[in-house]
């Protein structure tokens, strides 16, 4: 799916004054035609709404390229808005049950197939109108105070060389699976604050950064990394068990019958790897099991969830926790 950030920007480039962005059933609803949602089922409901920033930088957009911590320079407000990664309309997240009565009052010319709905939803036309949606904009531009729990555990090897497991514990709502997730398994470091208050020794001292802020939320191991990584994933998904086949290792259920790892490539700036890929260079990884949860960044994101459909005996934060250690001893 496209980043929220890209659909503001798209937008405005178009000509819009103001975007409304909804998560459709057809990604995130099964579809339709009768589908159970969750409490029921894995899929987000109609009231689900996806939170989320639609910045296109990292960090603290008043602190670009260097630590925001305590009075450190600042850009002002007017700077900020003026940098191409500062979203220049505003935009406003709603369920896809609001989104279909938005999508019924739009007429015009009839979108392209790939951009129609579920079953059961209206015609997705192009417009104009003659819908008219009022968008009223109400929130406060503050600068907060947040922590960062940093843990060492020196290595008997080469100690003043290091492996960062990192995730951030800050949550859009209950985050059940993001962050938590990752949490069950380690404390939060990595932050790009962090990042940039530390450049120095981190180009030169750390070898590797292995993100799990999304580390359970279905069957499957799912890896995605820089080259430099991908022998270090193999090998290390070769020494824990399949948490969902105790008869075999990680490694061979992820290969199947194929024997041959699918190892994907790191994309854009929104995760936490970020930081480490894009502005000093660090060979990176992000790990997980399981492949997409439909109530991504959304209230149903929770505990009930979790255990329900992400992870009932929660086995797989065990083997994700032994695949952390495992990755950061090789």
């Amino acid at each position: 799916m496209i980043y929220r950030g890209d659909i503001v920007e798209n937008a405005y480039e178009a000509g819009a004054v103001g975007a409304v962005i909804y998560s459709d059933r057809k990604d995130c609803g099964d579809g339709g035609g009768g589908a159970k949602w969750f409490p029921d089922d894995k899929w987000m409901p109609p009231s689900g709404v996806q939170v989320g920033s639609v910045y296109s930088g990292a960090g603290d957009p008043t602190t670009p390229g260097w630590p925001s911590t305590g009075e450190c320079e600042r850009l002002s407000d007017d700077e900020v808005d003026e940098r191409d990664d500062v979203a220049q309309i505003p935009s406003l997240p709603v369920s896809w049950a609001d989104g279909d009565v938005i999508m019924r009052s739009i007429g015009g010319q009839v979108a392209n197939d790939d951009w129609q709905g579920g079953v059961d939803a209206p015609i997705y036309r192009v417009g104009p109108g003659p819908g008219i949606l009022q968008l009223t904009y109400k929130g406060k531009k503050a600068i907060s105070t947040i922590e960062n729990v940093i843990g060492v555990i020196e290595g008997a090897e080469e100690p003043d060389r290091f492996v960062i497991l990192g995730n951030h514990r800050d949550a859009w709502t209950f985050g059940a699976v993001d962050p938590n997730s990752g949490t069950a398994a380690l404390l939060e470091i990595g932050s790009t604050e962090w990042v940039e208050e530390n450049r120095e020794m981190i180009a030169s001292r750390v070898i590797a950064y292995l993100n799990v802020d999304s580390a359970v939320y279905g069957a499957g191991f799912v890896a995605s990394a820089t080259p430099q990584l991908d022998e270090l994933l193999i090998q290390a998904t070769q020494q824990v068990q399949d948490p969902d086949n105790m008869s075999q290792t990680v490694y061979e259920a992820w290969v199947g019958s194929s024997n041959n790892s699918v190892i994907g490539r790191l994309g854009g700036g929104g995760s936490d790897y970020a930081a480490f890929v894009q502005h000093i260079g660090v060979p990176s990884a992000d790990i997980t099991f399981g492949d997409g949860y439909p109530v991504y960044h959304s209230m149903y994101d929770d505990f009930i969830w979790m255990k329900k459909f992400g992870d009932p005996l929660f086995h797989r934060h065990v083997a994700g926790l032994f695949y952390g250690c495992y990755t950061s001893m090789y």
